[in-house]
């Protein structure tokens, strides 16, 4: 009986993760379609449309999400590291780690993992990931412009100029909820010296609310889709 529940709980979580991860594509803000981000030159090694790249994030986000099923005592460590990566300016453009963890907050809530540890993981790896990316900023200015992969998207560090010139901290907070923001705001910051108490309140608040809206996400969907169709 036993194995029989964890194989259908698995078989629902397939489920539930296929639906999401195509939603996690619409909700970043990535222009997949096109094979770059709104604004900015097509990359010369991506040649997929939104329904390829959705399979590849899929089969990505499947292999981790099974990965974190099976060995449950590396959940924190999984998520603390997808968190980092997605709030890594360089990295995040390279990586998108949005779906997996939505697909990670549909096991929690279908497993004895429990939730506290895994969203103090993903929330302090958001932070850092941030933290991270001000600090890039401060100390290299301009020049990360022409970094890689940064110079093939042109457009990111004007618009999160544009957008902390606009919201100032607060900037920090909203640009953590958007794909495309995310990866750039914290850079800008710290580019423009933004004070750092000030950064860091925002960026710590924001990385606690970000984790718990993802990992919560796919589990409350769900609930409320069923509740709907009955």
């Amino acid at each position: 009986m036993e194995g029989e529940h964890r194989s259908t709980s698995a078989e629902s979580l397939k489920v539930d993760y296929g639906t999401f991860s195509g939603a996690a594509i619409l909700l970043s803000g990535w222009d997949f379609s096109a094979g770059r981000t709104a604004g900015a030159a097509p990359p010369r090694t991506l040649h997929t449309g939104t329904g390829g790249l959705a399979m590849i994030l899929e089969e990505y986000g499947h292999a981790l999400v099974e990965f974190v099923r099976t060995h449950q005592a590396w959940a924190a460590p999984v998520v603390f590291a997808l968190a980092f990566a997605e709030s890594l300016a360089f990295i995040s453009l390279l990586v998108p780690a949005w779906a997996a963890l939505v697909g990670i907050g549909l096991l929690l809530a279908s497993s004895d993992i429990p939730f506290w540890p895994i969203w103090i993981a993903a929330s302090v790896g958001a932070a850092l990931g941030d933290w991270l990316s001000y600090w890039i900023g401060l100390k290299l200015e301009n020049a990360v412009y022409h970094m890689w992969p940064l110079s093939r998207h042109p457009g990111l560090i004007p618009k999160g100029e544009a957008f902390i010139k606009k919201w100032g901290a607060l900037g920090i907070f909203i640009g953590r909820f958007s794909g495309p923001l995310r990866a750039s705001v914290p850079l800008v910051a710290g580019i423009f010296a933004m004070p750092f108490w000030r950064f860091q309140l925002a960026n710590w608040t924001s990385a606690f609310v970000w984790a718990a809206v993802l990992l919560l996400l796919g589990d409350v969907t769900t609930k409320a889709v069923r509740w709907f169709w009955g």
